[in-house]
């Protein structure tokens, strides 16, 4: 076995959960060491009967091609946060051209909301809404 990391929490708590069970339904018990030792050897057999990771291979950022687009196109980046205990999300988005890094901008933020990928896609809503009211057609 490599020198990975095995998280070892969630591998003590199911043989703490089989150790008790062995000790409701079979009249077995287990010693703390004997329970602790089930842990770590089922936890690096599954490290061991897993796949070799693949390495990832290394890509230079691709170019962005906004500038040969057309000079009146507009791009638009929005970004959401959400926080989790709340439900509640910002939203923000940010327009520019080629020439011009920041032609408009807008931000809102919204309470109950359900999830990350909730709040992106209200970000994206939003931004178009905004380019909508500023009579904006390519983006």
């Amino acid at each position: 076995m490599d020198h990975t990391t095995i998280n070892a929490f969630a591998w003590i708590c199911w043989a703490i959960w089989g150790a008790r069970n062995q000790t409701l339904f079979q009249n077995r018990s287990f010693s703390p060491q004997e329970t602790f030792n089930k842990a770590i050897a089922a936890a690096r057999e599954w490290e061991l009967a897993q796949p070799a990771p693949i390495a990832p291979s290394i890509h230079p950022p691709p170019r962005s091609n906004f500038q040969q687009l057309s000079p009146d196109l507009i791009r638009c980046n929005t970004d959401g946060a959400w926080k989790v205990e709340s439900g509640a999300a910002g939203q923000g988005w940010i327009f520019s051209d080629a020439t011009t890094p920041e032609i408009d901008r807008g931000s809102l933020y919204k309470k109950h909301v359900s999830s990350p990928l909730l709040v992106e896609a209200l970000a994206i809503r939003e931004a178009l809404m905004h380019v909508i009211s500023l009579n904006i057609n390519h983006i």
